[in-house]
């Protein structure tokens, strides 16, 4: 049907990813459509109790993803972006398989914004 949203499944999206033991715990950037990624490392490495604003923009025709860390471009994606039809949310998690020490995962703010030009 026109206008319809394909709903794709948890895999696909458009996201910040870290692992401290992946690319020396830099914060990644990451476009996933379905099985296929491209990952592109930010140079940022994650240091404890310290803050990071992380976003990013899409441009208007779906085609490139710039990433943001604290108000500095740290990477573009043109490809493996999820298709404009696939419905997205908003969505946060902290994964820990290893060790007895807590962590903490704390999120000060959060929105979503559409700008058209």
């Amino acid at each position: 049907a026109s206008g319809a949203v394909t709903t794709v499944g948890d895999s696909t999206g458009i996201y910040f990813r870290y692992n401290d033991s992946v690319s020396g715990g830099q914060i990644q950037c990451v476009c996933r459509n379905g099985a296929t990624e491209t990952v592109v490392n930010s140079g940022v490495v994650v240091s404890a109790n310290t803050t990071y604003e992380c976003y990013f923009l899409v441009n208007n025709t779906g085609t490139s993803v710039q990433f943001y860390i604290n108000d500095n471009l740290v990477g573009t994606i043109s490809t493996n972006i999820p298709p404009t039809t696939t419905a997205f949310g908003l969505f946060a998690l902290i994964q820990k398989s290893v060790g007895a020490t807590a962590r903490t995962f704390c999120i000060d703010e959060w929105y979503t914004e559409v700008v058209k030009w």
